[in-house]
């Protein structure tokens, strides 16, 4: 040995030859040049026969091979040891025979046993089960050692500190050579903490499971590699199809994906998963799902991808809202926006932007563009005999027939009322846009069939083309527009091409608008009279006739045809007519003041159709009455058939208010409308005015005396005065004198002249015989 360890062996001997005593130790020698190595040395003295010691005897062995697997043996017994404390496995060993059970450290960790509560035997073992449990642990013990096989279940145990705990046993028996059994092995775990985790995983799983489910939104996810892994009820609903391991490349066949217009077939690198998947961020996409059964759905899709704690992709999730509904009402919405409630067509604003669309056209060199400005002309007599209900029927079905005049590519759009346009493409001239508005003209010969009656109209129609340049949509429609207001002035039922003069006139058409509406304030209106003459027995006259004139500051004097009639159709007629009124009623009160022969002169005022259908007239009257301080008996209010024929009730309602006040009320330009005889006793009327066209051709035509002294009869057997109007000779006064004519009214005696002027020449008028 080496000189370390002879010096320790000597140290050894010497001591027990001073103790006599005998020692075993272990020992490492290095022998020679060998490797250390182990040995179990015994010694003891080595004693004479006089009992004295005289040396030491001792025997060594090597146990170098025994003690390595000895600390082999130790260190596996401390690694399973760890292991099953690590893993909360604690294992066990039952010899059947002697009965003796051995339990691991870590299944007496598990029972919190110090090893002397627990007896390491079965019985023992059976006490810590819980009571409910412990039949059931018995029965699987005595079988598996009838059977000589294994068990394996999950029970309930009591730890010593009284807490409950879950344990999953495993066992097994274990036989010798001859089959017969020695022992039975086994581990127990405790899955306590592990089972209540599954348990709330679960719950959490059937949690989400729940709440997704009872979303309204579909929730569609896949993995990394896009494999569908989840759908949930709304997203099978849309589809008819649950999560399926198909390639995106086939998701859109698969589950019926299309683009928002419900045609094409989503390519995948439109498809929202899919596009979250590659890490976009997806929002508001959207999309058209067609199921199975054919149901279409409008879906709007937000998404993204998903990652773990590493950044690593762990799939993709989407959540579609159907829309379908909302979709459905935005297309109501933008379609109500840009058509016609009534007829479904294209209204003003749609029409305005295809026209703008195809006049950029025109300037690209397009072809040329015409527009067609189509207005009824007598849908009010519609309206106004059959109803409103029967108006709205005829405009429908006049919407159909001028959709059966068009090409595809044509536009034709109600504007409002009575009011269509039409919008032509590729006009080369104006041959086309020409032969649209003939043929517009002949569906309009044939009538229309409403609650059950046959009715005809007929249309105006302007026409408008586009020129080399692009003209702005608003000057394109407006000269359609002056095209139409000249097929009207024209006799209605025609069509008129634009042409540059009639723009010229519309222009001053608007100029003479615009001074018309400041003639009042400025004081430019102006009252002539003109008197009418009683024919029977000796005396003045009896009233004068009020008959606007203004004043224009540049064109002189203009008589009532020159601005009457824009007046009516721009409405403004209704503030002249209450200048009129007030004027006039001044005017009335003054010759009461000032009588010609004896007698005040009243007034007579012309009424329009505008004025009464404000429904205000019947107390403007009374305003200026009152205002003027003028007898009601003092005026005289004139109505022309036609005005009265506009609405029957409404008319005679307010002529009943003020005949009530002592107004008189005339008829004017009788003979000449188309419902008076069968109306006459309906409203309150104190006489007749017999129109100018009868009288001037009273000595030439034997029928028209013939007619006048109807007239004149049926009057007088109504208990009416009858007047005679446009009276230029005296053989035309004769002959009224002597079919009875109650007055007379003409440039006979005196045109229209201002007040003053007026009066004076009624002062002179005597011996009219």
């Amino acid at each position: 040995v080496d000189a370390t360890s002879a010096r320790h062996m000597e140290d050894q001997d010497r001591a027990i030859v001073a103790t006599g005593e005998t020692h075993t130790y272990e020992e490492r020698l290095t022998v020679g040049d060998g490797e250390p190595r182990t040995y179990l040395t015994t010694k003891r003295p080595l004693i004479d026969d006089h009992g004295a010691v005289v040396g030491v005897i001792g025997v060594s062995r090597d146990i170098t091979e025994s003690k390595r697997a000895a600390d082999a043996l130790r260190r596996s017994g401390e690694q399973l040891a760890q292991a099953q404390q690590i893993a909360g496995l604690g294992s066990w060993d039952w010899e059947i025979a002697s009965g003796a059970v051995t339990l691991s450290d870590e299944l007496h960790r598990i029972f919190l046993n110090d090893q002397r509560v627990l007896q390491p035997t079965l019985e023992g073992f059976l006490k810590l089960v819980h009571p409910d449990d412990r039949a059931t642990v018995a029965q699987a013990i005595r079988a598996a050692i009838d059977d000589k096989s294994g068990f394996r279940l999950e029970h309930r145990i009591i730890r010593t500190d009284g807490v409950e705990r879950l344990l999953l046993s495993v066992g097994r028996a274990q036989c010798d050579k001859t089959g017969a059994l020695t022992r039975l092995v086994g581990t127990a775990q405790d899955v306590t903490d592990h089972r209540r985790a599954e348990k709330e995983l679960i719950q959490e799983r059937e949690f989400y499971r729940a709440m997704l489910n009872s979303l309204t939104e579909g929730i569609v996810a896949c993995d990394a590699e896009g494999k569908l892994t989840m759908f949930n009820e709304a997203a099978h609903d849309f589809h008819g199809h649950d999560a399926a391991p198909i390639r995106p490349d086939g998701w859109a066949h698969r589950y019926g994906l299309y683009r928002s217009d419900g045609h094409m077939e989503l390519a995948i690198n439109d498809i929202p998963l899919f596009r979250a998947l590659n890490g976009e961020l997806v929002r508001d996409a959207e999309m058209v799902i067609v199921h199975d059964n054919g149901t279409r759905r409008t879906l709007m899709a937000n998404g993204q991808a998903f990652y773990d704690d590493s950044g690593s992709k762990l799939g993709a999730v989407v959540a579609m809202q159907d829309v379908t509904e909302r979709r459905a009402l935005q297309d109501r919405l933008a379609h109500q926006a840009l058509h016609d409630a009534l007829t479904g067509l294209p209204n003003r604003a749609l029409f305005y932007d295809r026209l703008d669309h195809a006049l950029t056209r025109v300037e690209r060199g397009d072809g040329g563009v015409a527009v067609l400005f189509m207005d009824l002309d007598n849908l009010k007599v519609v309206n106004d005999s059959l109803g409103h209900t029967a108006g709205d029927q005829l405009l429908i079905a006049l919407a159909g027939r001028l959709r059966g005049c068009l090409r595809p590519v044509d536009t034709v759009a109600r504007l409002g009322g009575d009011e269509f346009t039409i919008l032509l493409e590729d006009v080369v001239n104006s041959g086309a846009p020409t032969r649209l508005a003939e043929r517009i003209a002949e569906i309009l010969r044939q009538p229309f069939v409403l609650s059950g009656r046959e009715v005809y109209v007929s249309a105006s129609i302007g026409i408008a083309l586009s020129g080399p340049t692009k003209p702005h949509p608003d000057d394109l429609l407006r000269r359609a527009d002056v095209a139409m207001y000249k097929a009207k002035d024209a006799g209605k039922a025609q069509h008129k091409l634009f042409d540059d003069g009639m723009d010229e006139e519309a222009l001053s058409r608007v100029a003479v608008e615009s001074d018309l509406r400041r003639a009042i304030d400025r004081g430019e209106l102006r009252l002539h009279y003109q008197p009418k003459i009683p024919l029977t027995g000796q005396g003045g006259p009896i009233a004068m006739e009020a008959l606007v004139r203004w004043q224009h500051p540049q064109r002189g004097l203009l008589a009532p045809d020159d601005f009457l009639p824009l007046a009516e159709e721009t409405g403004l007629i209704v503030d002249v007519g209450r200048w009129v009124l007030q004027e006039a009623c001044q005017q009335g009160r003054r010759w009461r003041e000032s009588p010609v022969h004896g007698e005040p002169l009243s007034v007579c005022v012309n009424l329009s159709a505008r004025q009464f259908a404000g429904g205000h007239l019947a107390r403007e009257v009374e305003d200026a009455l009152r205002t003027a301080d003028l007898p009601p008996t003092s005026l005289t209010v004139e109505i022309t058939e036609s005005v009265m024929m506009q609405d029957v009730e409404s008319a005679a309602a307010t002529l009943r208010i003020l005949r009530s006040q002592g107004i008189e009320v005339a008829i004017d330009d009788f003979g000449i409308g188309y419902s008076s005889l069968s109306y006459l006793n309906h409203f309150p009327v104190d006489s007749l005015k017999i129109d100018r066209s009868f009288v001037s051709t009273l000595e030439s035509a034997t029928w028209t005396r013939s007619l006048v002294q109807g007239i004149i009869s049926l009057g007088h057997a109504l208990g009416l005065k009858v007047v005679a109007e446009g009276v230029e000779t005296s053989n035309q006064l004769t002959r009224l004198r002597a079919m009875g004519c109650d007055l007379a009214q003409g440039y006979l005696f005196g045109r229209p002249l201002p007040a003053d002027e007026a009066a004076a020449a009624v002062a002179g008028l005597t011996g009219l015989d």
